[in-house]
This record gives C-alpha cells, sequence and structure tokens, in this order.
C-alpha cells in the first residue's frame, strides 16, 4: 500500500488528478482495501476513479465500465445484491455496446452478474429477469 501510496502522489503531481493513469493508481489502492475487506476504502477509491474515467473517458468507455464491474463486486461480498446488480448492469449494457457479448470480459460481468443474482434469491429465472431490466433501458 505505500507503494501504491507513493504512486499516487506521484501521479496527483506530474499527470494530475483526472489523469487515467491516475485513476488505475485509485484502483490498484481499491483492489488492495477491496482484498483486505475494507469495503468502504475500497468503494471510496472506486468512486474517486469512476469519476475521473466517466470525465475523462465517458460512460461508454470499456475502463468505465471496468469500474461499475469493480464496484458491483465489492457490494456483492458485502452482501447487497441489489446495488451489485445494479452496478453489474449498468457494466454489462456498457461492454455489450462497445466490445459486443461474446467478449471475455462482457462474459466475466455476464458471469459475476448471474452469481449474484442466484446469491440474491430473487425468484424469476435470471435470463428472464436481464431481459426485462435490458428492456427498461
Amino acid at each position: 500500500m505505500e507503494y501504491y501510496r507513493n504512486a499516487l502522489a506521484i501521479d496527483e503531481k506530474v499527470l494530475g488528478e483526472t489523469h487515467p493513469d491516475t485513476a488505475t493508481t485509485y484502483i490498484n489502492i481499491a483492489l488492495v482495501y477491496h482484498t483486505q475487506g475494507d469495503y468502504d476504502l475500497a468503494l471510496e477509491c472506486y468512486r474517486k476513479a469512476l469519476a475521473f474515467r466517466e470525465k475523462v473517458l465517458g460512460e461508454a468507455h470499456p475502463s468505465t465500465a471496468n469500474t461499475y464491474n469493480n464496484i458491483a463486486l465489492v457490494y456483492a461480498n458485502q452482501g447487497n445484491y441489489d446495488f451489485a446488480l445494479k452496478w453489474y448492469l449498468k457494466s454489462l449494457l456498457v461492454l455489450v455496446k462497445v466490445l459486443g457479448f461474446e467478449h471475455p470480459t462482457t462474459k466475466t460481468v455476464y458471469n459475476n452478474m448471474a452469481t449474484a443474482y442466484k446469491k440474491s434469491g430473487k425468484p424469476e429465472p435470471f435470463e428472464e429477469w436481464l431481459r426485462g431490466k435490458n428492456n427498461d433501458k
């Protein structure tokens, strides 16, 4: 974590707060917190990275969608499946549009989402629920 904090300080000073590499360093810090089970700090760092990515890359960029997926993973690990599904869906819609459904990254998000859905205990089949959500957009 010390090295990531040092890298963050350098990134912010040299590249600026909104540079994509600065966002990546926030993601790396969030991953450490996430792995340690410190979900609040992980979400804080993911949200900072997300703000930068949405501003610089836009909402429809694969890196932004990856950040949506990371946020969903934290919520799923907390057992907050409704929030996790919301973020997974946001990620999935971007990835399907930009990369296509057959892309490995899209498939990973789809599988993460299906797992969270199963754990949520919702009564309808996942595909049926997802079809209904996709029609809402």
